[in-house]
């Protein structure tokens, strides 16, 4: 899966010399906690909602509401904005994308292509591409095996299934035991043979560590 499939596109973007009190007000319009920040076509930043917070006066300050109002039209997003932008291209790989997020200690990703704009992905997008390469809204058999890390696994489980005439919609290998042993995570369409399928899984050598029917 690519960045591409799964980034907002064209997202809203505000230029340098922007108030914040334009800012803050574009933001809570369209819901927004991060936005990509502009010196005309190019990218030079990128401000949360937690920035304008943080140029903000607090609930206690003893300045009046006009005077809260002019300080905020005089402070512009140059003055929050987060200025190293950590970008991707459209064509990144999720999992690529999702690395640099956490290495980076990031939320979103500005998605540049030919020095533009074109898109922004947050984690709760990365969080969606996670849930629908798991299967996780969609009904079904749920199967977690174990078995050796040896090539033609797929192979062997997609046969079993084949055989059994019944379709195979996710087969992820989720993590690596500590003796070595590969888990994968296998959903099958809904049915209601979800034991004799597993105990088809067994008999094939699988350890079949979980079977449920979501």
């Amino acid at each position: 899966m690519l960045v591409k499939e799964r980034m907002t596109k064209n997202p809203i973007t505000v230029q340098v010399k922007t108030s914040i009190s334009e800012l803050s007000a574009l933001m809570k319009e369209n819901k927004l906690k991060k936005v990509p920040v502009l010196d005309g076509d190019r990218l030079v930043g990128i401000v949360t909602d937690k920035d304008v917070d943080r140029v903000s006066p607090s609930g206690a300050t003893l300045l009046s509401v006009f005077e809260i109002s002019a300080l905020l039209a005089k402070t512009t997003v140059k003055d929050a904005m987060t200025k190293d932008v950590i970008t991707c291209s459209p064509d990144t790989y999720i999992e690529d994308a999702a690395i640099m997020m956490r290495r980076n200690r990031i939320n979103a990703l500005v998605v540049m292509e030919d020095d533009k704009v074109v898109g922004i992905i947050t984690e709760s997008d990365m969080l969606d591409s996670f849930i629908a390469m798991l299967g996780g809204n969609s009904e079904g058999n749920h199967y977690i095996i174990e078995t050796d890390d040896v090539p033609g696994i797929l192979n062997r489980v997609g046969g079993i299934t084949h055989d059994m005439g019944i379709n195979m919609n996710h087969f992820v290998f989720t993590q690596r035991t500590a003796d070595g042993k590969a888990e994968l995570l296998i959903k099958t369409s809904k049915d209601g043979r979800i034991r004799e399928v597993a105990d088809a899984f067994k008999l094939a050598g699988f350890v079949v560590k979980e079977s449920s029917v979501k």
